[in-house]
């Protein structure tokens, strides 16, 4: 799940095995316009774009475009996570862009405060591309990106015993990736995703190639919701990564429960390992 932009996994990601699961990620964007209340009570605000849910802003300076975006309501971040945990997410990820020095204190602040929740509910607890906050908040991995650190480097720096996660869009990357050391792979976008403006479709079929070229789970991402995540049937992924399907919805835990129940039978049907564990 993401905090300001939040995303979820469904199924479970498991480096045993491919697994189905849900997992969340949390996009958070930096700066000072809306500031935490006190430690661990992280703001935010839901900012809709002609209607339709935009993204989940927290600390920091944003940008929005007058008549066309709006602030829809202001939202506890912690709250939000904690109701995605509650509809069965099996992993939250903290994404900030835009992090810097200049805000890296508050953004720590918010990760330490998912972090209490993730383990609250035995959930791992994933950084995306930024080692420093990972180590600083003991999260239990970290995500990079093919434009990010290597993921050989990136493991090596981990150790063995945390979570690796990488973007793969490719074959290719994909193999790499795996001998790199990674735990899991994260492909596509699958549909249009307005939290990535660059990113480009991928079909089903090239999806389907990246999960069967590797032996570690793979999660489906970009775009996904309730109205088309059955379209995911057929695919060999292990889960789904989601935000504004989820954080976008008007009750954050009903919606995941089903997103779960969804995913569940996609990789039932596909023949994927459902064993329970965690990444």
């Amino acid at each position: 799940m993401l905090l300001g932009h939040n995303s979820v996994i469904l199924g479970k990601t498991g480096s045993t095995g491919k697994q189905g699961g849900i997992y969340v990620k949390t996009l958070y964007f930096g700066g000072a316009v809306l500031p935490m209340d006190r430690p661990g009570k992280a703001q935010a605000l839901v900012v809709e774009r002609l209607g339709a849910y935009l993204g989940t802003y927290s600390v920091g300076i944003h940008f929005l475009v007058p008549f066309i975006d709006r602030v829809a309501k202001k939202v506890n971040l912690k709250e939000q996570v904690e109701e995605a945990l509650k509809g069965g997410a099996t992993m939250v990820q903290l994404r900030e862009k835009e992090l810097d020095k200049g805000n890296f204190e508050e953004v720590l602040r918010t990760a330490w405060a998912i972090r209490r929740i993730t383990e609250e509910y035995n959930v791992p607890l994933m950084i995306d591309d930024n080692l420093e906050l990972a180590l600083a908040c003991r999260a239990d991995g970290l995500h990079v990106g093919q434009n990010d650190m290597e993921a050989s480097e990136a493991r090596r720096l981990l150790g063995p015993d945390r979570i690796l996660g990488v973007t793969a869009k490719t074959v290719d990357q994909a193999r790499k990736a795996q001998a790199a050391g990674a735990d899991y792979l994260g492909s596509g976008a699958i549909f249009g995703t307005s939290t990535k403006a660059d990113a480009r479709p991928m079909t089903m079929e090239t999806l389907n190639t990246i999960c069967d070229c590797v032996d570690i789970p793979v999660v489906a991402i970009g775009g996904i919701c309730l109205d088309n995540i059955g379209r995911l049937s057929g695919s060999h992924a292990a889960g789904a990564a989601i935000v504004s399907g989820i954080f976008g919805a008007p009750n954050i835990r009903e919606t995941t429960e089903k997103l779960v129940k969804a995913m569940e039978e996609i990789t039932r049907l596909s023949g994927q390992d459902l064993r329970a564990g965690s990444v």
